[in-house]
């Protein structure tokens, strides 16, 4: 599994120049127009692995409106998500887009897509569900002793579900009717772990580095322009007098 990296803090960099990515290999794209997170709404970071195949890993077909969601390799950049525990949002760190209901179909076979991440769009909201009373919590969400979860999709009774069980790379994901005995709608969640770059990479030393010179600079060029008139002035005045 990559080690993946996330910011636990955003620090405001003014100079558009020396922003840094706050995620070592995964930067989100999200519109606009797409959903923010609240600060105050508990958020971890995961990536997302059917019970079958524990080496693989759910993602995105690719970083486009209507990519399918399908299994790759859990080392693939592309393979960690978000869920907000306020909104039901399962956002890709790595596009920026979150798991969505194709067309928003309440039927069996309807495949799993990832689309821009908006606040109306109740196609987009999903719940972490134990799949038995006897739980272990990981995280924000809580499972059964043996990790699996079901991810259903909020206020109805479809599951993200593996198509066929086929537990190999490209294999796309569907929605179908939550069944407790169906392995093919058990999922396992690794925890990604979170680090603060600006400790990391001194990008806060960098910029408060570069602030200072800057306004040391400022101050010297205003010094200078102050002396030169005050030069200028006394040289024009001497002239007067002859």
């Amino acid at each position: 599994m990559l080690a993946h990296t996330a910011a636990l803090a955003l620090v405001a960099l003014a100079p558009s120049a020396l922003a840094k990515s706050h995620h070592a290999s995964h930067t989100a794209t999200a519109s606009s127009a797409s959903v923010s997170d609240a600060a105050s709404t508990t958020m971890t970071t995961y990536t997302i692995s059917p019970a079958l195949a524990p080496g693989l890993c759910l993602a995105p077909s690719n970083s486009t409106n209507g990519a399918t969601l399908v299994l790759a390799d859990c080392s693939d950049n592309t393979t960690v998500f978000r869920h907000n525990t306020k909104n039901g949002k399962v956002r890709n760190m790595d596009s920026g887009l979150c798991v969505d209901v194709t067309d928003g179909v309440f039927s069996n076979g309807t495949l799993a897509q990832v689309w821009g991440c908006y606040s109306c769009n109740t196609h987009q909201a999903f719940d972490f569900i134990a799949q038995s009373n006897t739980t272990d919590t990981n995280g924000t969400v809580t499972a059964d002793v043996l990790g699996n979860y079901t991810i259903q999709w909020a206020s109805t009774d479809y599951c993200l579900d593996l198509i066929n069980g086929t537990a190999q790379v490209g294999a796309e994901v569907q929605v179908w009717k939550c069944l407790d005995y169906n392995d093919n709608q058990k999922w396992t969640l690794d925890e990604v772990v979170e680090v603060d770059e600006t400790e990391d990479d001194g990008a806060l030393d960098t910029y408060n580095a570069a602030l200072a010179a800057a306004q040391n600079a400022a101050r010297v060029a205003a010094s200078t322009s102050a002396v030169k008139r005050h030069i200028y002035r006394g040289a024009h005045h001497g002239r007067s007098h002859h």
